[in-house]
């Protein structure tokens, strides 16, 4: 124990480390705030409740500023609104048929959730809705219905575990991200839930004494073919012939999995379609869904990387199936001089285009209102659309393919004509869209 004073991330306030940047997200004011990777280690001890040593000389700011605040890390208020009210979108349909034990589980399945105060999309992690924690464990059932289980949780980013211990079961998790691993033992602990937290590799063999030492397994790994012989040779290996186990499977690459369970020789005894739902750090539903599908081990099931041996796949982080190339789309408040934004000088955006990049057009449509302007530009692998509402003072734009290169070139020609004076300026991307916003 430590008698110097410990301090979270204020209400609203969520640590999220991404593959292009890492920024600090105030909820509460919609602003973001780039942070050097020098203070990732610090501001994560700080998500979990920290001394702040070695930083003292930073606290008065951030605590100044509502980025810290004082005392252990507790439930955060902001965060357990905006999730509950998610919830209530998908458990208003069936909340009125869950036994107590299974409310007091999604409690605290929500609290659990409002406690975590970092999200590390950098390796593909994407938590689920507490209530989608909630029905897998459900899938499982409560210990008093059908027996305490011995459940082994292979990844847990989604906290699925608490909802299974709250149920009464055995719950084991294997992970490798400290952060999370500590996180789960303090919430557990504060939560009153019996769960067991271990680092693991899955690289690395397995202990002897592990081996089919489990009743079942849950997992939600990327959706590739390294990633699910991987994690599903470990978790195999640990229950039992006999033993039920459940898979996270991204929709598109149904197929794929198909082909590895028939490779591996497990059955596949049901496929829940759309089953599990997502939300990203911002507190809204990610775009992301993935289906939930039961498998089981049998005697005849082949673990395709031996439990004896180190094993190194070569992809873990993406998934494996045809992704359609990203859209730009850019949306322009209060443009400056509307008058001008009328098709003679909207088509010099075109011409600028294809004078500065390799996007050529083969053909370009206009369509004309008294206060708005439509152009089409088709090139032979995409289209750029520029719409135009004089009245309101709006330009929106679309891309497709996105293309750096001409991106670039666009923005800075549309800037450069209808928009000198930006007040502020805010980029959202995803899979599938960039997404600006300038007013």
């Amino acid at each position: 124990m430590t008698d110097k004073p410990l301090y979270h991330l204020g209400d609203g306030i969520v640590l999220g480390i991404g593959s292009r940047m890492t920024e600090l997200c105030d909820l509460k004011h919609d602003q973001e705030i780039q942070i050097d990777f020098r203070f990732i280690e610090p501001l994560e001890k700080i998500s979990l409740g920290w001394t702040g040593e070695g930083y003292e000389s930073f606290i008065p700011r951030l605590l100044a500023e509502g980025v810290l605040a004082e005392g252990p890390a507790t439930v955060d208020a902001l965060l357990h609104e905006r999730l509950g009210a998610l919830d209530q979108l998908f458990l208003s349909s069936y909340s009125s048929a869950l036994s107590e034990r299974a409310k007091r589980a999604y409690r605290l399945t929500l609290d659990a959730h409002a406690r975590r105060k970092r999200f590390f999309t950098r390796v593909g992690q994407c938590p689920t809705l507490p209530e989608t924690s909630l029905r897998r464990a459900l899938r499982v059932g409560d210990a008093l219905e059908v027996g305490k289980k011995r459940v082994l949780c292979v990844g847990d980013d989604d906290l699925v575990s608490i909802a299974l211990a709250a149920l009464g079961h055995d719950v084991t998790v294997f992970d490798i991200d400290d952060f999370l691993l500590n996180f789960l033992r303090s919430t557990s602990t504060t939560l009153g839930l019996n769960v067991t937290v271990v680092e693991k590799d899955l690289r690395d063999p397995l202990d002897a004494s592990e081996r089919q030492s489990y009743d079942l397994f849950l997992t939600d790994p990327m959706s590739n073919r390294d990633c699910f012989e991987i994690f599903l040779s470990r978790a195999l290996a640990l229950v039992p012939p006999g033993s039920p186990g459940y898979v996270a499977v991204y929709g598109p690459t149904e197929r794929l999995f198909r082909a590895v369970a028939q490779e591996m020789h497990f059955p596949i005894e049901a496929w829940h379609r759309r089953h599990n739902r997502y939300y990203s750090q911002y507190m809204k539903i990610h775009p992301y869904e993935s289906d939930w599908v039961e498998i089981r081990r049998t005697s005849e099931t082949v673990i395709k990387h031996s439990p004896d041996e180190f094993c190194v796949p070569l992809n873990l982080y993406a998934e494996q199936f045809y992704q359609r190339p990203p859209i730009f789309v850019a949306h322009y408040d209060e443009i400056e001089e509307p008058k001008y934004a009328r098709p003679l000088f909207l088509d010099m955006i075109f011409d600028v285009v294809e004078q500065n990049t390799a996007f050529k057009f083969v053909e370009r449509a206009h369509l004309l209102g008294q206060e708005w302007t439509v152009i089409h530009g088709a090139s032979e692998a995409g289209h750029l659309t520029l719409h135009v509402d004089r009245e309101r003072r709006t330009l929106s734009l679309a891309l497709f393919p996105m293309k750096a290169d001409v991106e670039d070139v666009l923005r800075h020609a549309v800037m450069s004509a209808y928009k000198t004076h930006a007040k502020a300026a805010k980029m959202g991307t995803t899979r599938d869209v960039w997404d600006l916003r300038v007013r």
